[in-house]
């Protein structure tokens, strides 16, 4: 274990600690954005396998114009044991 987490888990009475590392990334465009419209095979897919591997896609209009779409991918998650 890390010795500063660890220091820290003494001093404050704490039994588990969890560090989670994540990926998150986005595309932007500064175009019309997708406005109302219905969501295609094409977005359903990419949303589809985004949960096959446990991460999130959000799609939406962009401030200013255009359409943003981002994916936080989880990495890693690790529980260290019990102090």
């Amino acid at each position: 274990m890390n010795p500063t987490l660890s220091r820290n888990a003494e001093t404050t009475a704490v039994n588990s600690t969890r560090i989670t590392i994540s990926r998150k990334d986005r595309v932007r465009d500064n175009g019309r954005g997708i406005g109302n419209a219905a969501e295609g095979a094409g977005i359903r897919g990419m949303r589809e396998r985004a949960l096959l591997i446990g991460a999130e896609l959000t799609l939406g209009p962009r401030p200013g114009g255009g359409t943003e779409v981002r994916l936080h991918v989880p990495t890693a998650t690790k529980a260290p044991a019990h102090v």
